[in-house]
């Protein structure tokens, strides 16, 4: 028997709800998880010069994020998916993304307009660096074309990560 985390597909059909159809071993032994950065690490300052006025700065890193990847495709007893293993047997890591960090701006100010009413309005400025970064990947991606399945750049499907933006907003306190 191989050693792995062990995956169990079951029907959709209501008739057959709780029918394992298919048992499948994936040796998942070290992968890191996709999908999410495994380190982050942010911090905000804040700074008001006069009361209900202020302004503010965050900055956030992302790292040790790694592509999303088919868990089924580390099943060593399908022959399709022996670039997924090392010479030894051993599961390779999807592609990891390259670390960035982005730096966002934002201020407001609210007043009183009457007794128990409050206008707030409020200036954003996001990715204010306007930082270009790979915020989502899917490791070798049957939907590029590609036929290497090499876990890196070339054989990933990529989608980058929104330039700088401007947002306003103004709310009313009751």
């Amino acid at each position: 028997m191989a050693t792995g985390v062990e995956f169990i597909r079951q029907r959709q059909n209501p008739c057959d709800f709780g029918k394992t159809v298919l048992t499948q071993y994936l040796n998942a032994k070290g992968l890191h998880v996709g999908d999410a950065a495994q380190f982050q690490l942010g911090g905000d300052i804040r700074y008001e010069p006069i009361k209900n006025l202020y302004f503010s700065g965050n900055i956030t890193f992302f790292d040790k994020y790694y592509a999303n990847f088919d868990p089924l495709s580390y099943d060593q007893a399908n022959a399709a998916n022996k670039a997924n293993f090392d010479e030894d047997g051993n599961p390779v890591d999807p592609w990891q993304i390259p670390s960035y960090y982005l730096v966002d701006f934002h201020a407001g100010y609210s007043f009183k307009i009457s007794g128990k009413y409050r206008l707030q309005f409020r200036v954003n400025v996001l990715n204010a660096l306007d930082a270009v970064y790979v915020a989502d990947a899917d490791d070798n991606s049957r939907n590029i074309g590609q036929g290497w399945n090499t876990h890196d750049a070339r054989s990933a499907a990529v989608y980058f990560g929104m330039g700088r933006r401007y947002t306003a907003s103004m709310a009313l306190q009751l």
